[in-house]
């Protein structure tokens, strides 16, 4: 199959961050690996990089979050960018129902330029960031219904509603995508050949709101 597919295993797990501009992809990387905040809003020029070391089931990790700039100019240097990659997560706004129809075309573009070392299409976890703004009075651009549908439609590793202002969901939801990348190396080092089935990665799940996953109870500390 065509595209660049990542490498088996490594301490290195490059992690894509795609959404449209001024979704907040910035700040939930910031908040996931240095758990802090900022309102000062500056857009993302080209690429930016992020480490965080996580440990999941007694292995450390290294997770390289990739921060791509939203516009469609820089759109040409996803093949390039994608190289490597073992997961992405794309953020939409809640309050503007165009970043949630677009990440349908980031998610075609990424499962059409990257896959695992087993051609399988890398898990890719969806974002619906500034849960923090919902109120009685202020309700999101999209229903659960719709994102439920949106998630299936397209394939979605999983989704869940988020705040990179308060943290809601962002440290739960990057952990959830760790253990994939973690299970989806150790499958891979096994049996390197092994075909599984393209519909979707191993052991999707759907996520609405903020429920935890029943797979991501109890595994010790990989986002801390």
């Amino acid at each position: 199959m065509a595209g660049y597919s990542a490498p088996p295993t490594g301490g290195i797990a490059k992690v894509l961050v795609v959404g449209d501009v001024a979704t907040g992809k910035t700040s939930v990387i910031k908040r996931y690996v240095r758990n802090t905040f900022s309102k000062d809003y500056q857009t993302t020029i080209g690429v930016d990089f992020a480490l965080k070391r996580v440990t999941t089931n007694g292995t450390e990790m290294n997770v390289q979050l990739w921060d791509i700039a939203g516009q469609e100019r820089f759109s040409g240097l996803s093949r390039i960018i994608y190289t490597h990659a073992v997961a992405a997560i794309i953020v939409y706004d809640l309050f503007q129902r165009d970043s949630f129809e677009s990440a349908a075309k980031w998610k075609k573009d990424i499962d059409a330029k990257v896959f695992l070392p087993n051609n399988l299409p890398i898990p890719v976890l969806l974002l619906g960031n500034k849960s923090d703004l919902i109120s009685e009075t202020a309700q999101p651009e999209v229903t659960d219904e719709e994102i439920d549908e949106f998630v299936k439609l397209h394939k979605f590793y999983a989704h869940f509603k988020c705040s990179a202002k308060n943290g809601h969901n962002i440290k739960t939801a990057c952990h959830h995508l760790v253990l994939q990348i973690a299970e989806n190396q150790k499958e891979i080092a096994v049996d390197p050949e092994k075909e599984q089935s393209e519909d979707k990665p191993s052991g999707t799940p759907v996520v609405l709101g903020g429920e935890s996953p029943k797979k991501a109870e109890g595994s010790g500390g990989c986002c801390s």
